[in-house]
């Protein structure tokens, strides 16, 4: 299948035709369904090994759910919910303390006590090298002359620059399948006009695609810069701590809270606290983190300074 401008007064031959090609075309609903695939694979990465410190995301923020609705969807029915934040406390200080004593290294290389910061960096590089390979792959699959095929195709359809002229997503192609002669039986190549109209829809959803991978490209790119900020960066861990235990008697001027944040919390405790903020009102997460402090001292009673909090 090879598209031909209608400007031209004769068909293309031979290896010239692999340039106007659009036998991408069948193939389209094998992509669609590839894609979904390869969009779910750093989410299925991320549920698979996040485990591994004890630190279980989704069990806490069942346990800080308001309503027990609430907390049976975040499990979406797979396994009991703690429902308690002294409980969920409790669970997340004893796991903290159990990864900061040891000395074992997870797969070989990741210590446990920042396990999880590394995981969820990479879970997120994932994400962009997905997508951008996406991106790549459908400027080659597609055929195209652009780099910016998406905005540039838009462009085009702006300008009133339509298939007939571009080639992109044509509505009408040529086709080439072999013919048998009646008389004498020998087969040779016909040639024949194919009406794709289907490629309308085709052109409107792969330029949605291509503005919603690059909206994601960037979305994702800024959350990998704040993440690392985050992780790698010790005033930023306070602030975020101090902004959750604000209406508290405790700031960062307080004798715990430093170690508190960097020796208690440390970047896998700070990390939870704020994947549990994505998804749990401002006030329940407060109050889980006022929690914290006020039972650090019973699983860290020899690195307390203050007992009144």
């Amino acid at each position: 299948m090879y598209f031909v401008s209608h400007d031209s007064i004769e068909i293309p031959i031979g290896p010239t035709r692999k340039s106007v090609n659009t036998n991408y075309y069948p193939w389209i609903p094998v992509v669609f369904v590839s894609q979904a695939i390869l969009c779910m694979v750093p989410h299925y990465f991320w549920e698979t090994l996040n485990y591994k410190t004890g630190i279980f995301i989704r069990q806490l923020s069942a346990a800080l759910a308001l309503t027990d609705e609430k907390a049976r969807k975040v499990m979406k029915e797979k396994g009991s919910t703690i429902r308690s934040k002294i409980g969920a406390a409790k669970i997340l200080l004893e796991t903290l303390k159990y990864n900061s004593n040891r000395m074992d290294r997870i797969f070989g290389l990741l210590p446990p006590r920042s396990y999880l910061s590394i995981l969820y960096i990479f879970y997120k590089l994932l994400n962009l090298v997905n997508i951008i390979g996406q991106l790549l792959f459908l400027n080659r699959f597609l055929n195209t002359r652009y780099t910016f095929w998406g905005a540039e195709i838009l462009w085009d359809l702006y300008h009133k620059i339509g298939w007939k002229s571009s080639g992109h997503f044509p509505r009408v192609i040529y086709c080439d399948f072999p013919r048998r002669e009646d008389s004498t039986g020998h087969f040779f190549e016909s040639t024949a006009q194919c009406l794709i109209a289907f490629n309308f829809f085709n052109e409107v959803l792969f330029i949605g695609i291509w503005f919603l991978f690059c909206a994601l490209i960037i979305i994702n790119a800024i959350s990998i810069f704040k993440l690392l900020l985050f992780v790698f960066r010790k005033e930023s861990r306070i602030e975020f701590i101090e902004d959750l235990l604000k209406g508290t008697n405790i700031d960062r001027f307080h004798p715990n809270f430093n170690y508190f944040v960097h020796n208690i919390l440390g970047k896998d405790g700070c990390l939870t606290l704020r994947l549990l903020s994505s998804n749990s009102i401002p006030f329940t997460i407060s109050q889980f983190t006022h929690e914290l402090f006020k039972q650090y001292k019973n699983f860290f009673p020899d690195k307390c300074f203050v007992a009144n909090v």
